[in-house]
């Protein structure tokens, strides 16, 4: 087994055909976050001309980390291996601070009221992690900024009619599907021009929750980087063309991926986002797509926890995943980084007063 750089194809040929492929692990992600500014690396591991791992890896300011992955049969602990030992040289080689990892490997599998379903021993993957030197981020309960570690997720794979999708929701979400059919339709951004108007929901859900929100060039560079692979939908009225909500959908690895979703305030009364939702069941029906990933929430299973419960009546279960190992390749380097981002949020207050 040899670690190296791989070329595009054949990481995406590798990535759209592994069962541990995400979003986050896409060759498109990595022209993304080089849009904004970042570094971007396809790294793997080969036998000959056999790719058997395929990790991306992005950096800024010293630090480098790999979000959901790398993609490869985690059960294989000596590829694990050979594929740490590899970045980690790497990372060294580039003279990179920190290095952090965030695996796609589930911890555990718990139904929406937080009881555990299914939980997978994985004593001999954190010991080789901390073999390696790394520090575990601990079991997180609000989610994370770089990967999330909750993830809520409806099993499409034993559904297949539209009917038989509504009829595994809770009767109260279903009353709300009917109407929604009858007050709103589903829309998508035709030209790029729209994008402007399509974020307007999403601007009005995160000015609500104390958020902010991207810029449009964000999303106009999602438009250009994923093509047909980024689904931007609108929820809008029947009788008037209003927008009431809207979702960026990625469809990926046999799954449909809800990764953004807001609601314009003065129409939250009709229930777009639930409108949204009901279309991603079709879509995952119509597709046979086997899994519909509601995208990330917090660990948090009390009745505070507001977007969970909202997904939950959706019938969904609550994917853990294992959560981020970090390793200090270069401490005076990575305290030196630390020191001057303190600083800089310091006189970045300063100046906003």
């Amino acid at each position: 087994m040899n670690f190296c750089e791989l070329e595009p194809a054949e990481f995406a040929d590798f990535e759209a055909k592994n069962r541990y492929g995400n979003f986050f692990q896409s060759v498109e992600r990595g022209k993304l976050r080089e849009k904004m500014g970042f570094s971007s690396f396809l790294l793997g591991v080969k036998d000959g001309d056999k790719v058997l791992a395929a990790g991306l890896a992005v950096a800024r300011n010293g630090e480098v980390w790999v979000q959901l992955g790398p993609v490869m049969d985690w059960n294989d602990l000596k590829l694990v291996e050979c594929f740490i030992d590899g970045i980690i040289d790497f990372c060294k080689k580039h003279k990179f601070a920190e290095l952090e990892i965030y695996p796609p490997v589930i911890k555990t599998v718990r139904d929406a009221a937080g009881e555990k379903q299914k939980e997978f021993d994985l004593t001999k993957l954190f010991a080789l992690f901390e073999e390696k030197g790394f520090k575990y981020g601990g079991e997180t309960i609000a989610a994370q900024p770089k990967a999330n570690r909750w993830m809520a997720v409806k099993d499409m794979s034993g559904l297949h009619t539209v009917d038989e999708a509504y009829a595994s929701v809770h009767s109260t979400k279903r009353r709300y599907l009917k109407k929604t059919n009858a007050d709103l339709e589903i829309k998508f951004v035709e030209d790029k021009k729209g994008l402007k108007d399509w974020r307007r929901a999403l601007e009005d859900s995160n000015r609500k929750n104390g958020m902010s929100t991207r810029k449009l060039e964000y999303f106009e560079d999602i438009w250009d980087i994923f093509g047909e692979k980024a689904k931007f939908v609108e929820a809008r009225t029947r009788d008037g063309g209003e927008l009431t909500a809207s979702a960026l959908c990625m469809e990926t690895n046999g799954e449909l991926v809800l990764f953004l979703l807001g609601t314009v305030d003065e129409f939250k009364r009709l229930n777009g986002a639930t409108a949204i939702n009901g279309w991603m069941m079709e879509e995952c029906i119509n597709k046979k797509l086997k899994r519909l990933n509601f995208y990330g929430v917090d660990g948090d299973f009390s009745e505070k926890n507001h977007l969970l419960n909202f997904k939950a009546g959706f019938g969904i279960f609550v994917e853990e995943y294992v959560g981020e190992f970090s390793k200090v390749l270069n401490p005076s380097k990575y305290f030196g980084n630390k020191v001057k981002y303190r600083i800089g949020r310091v006189a970045r207050k300063v100046l906003h007063v």
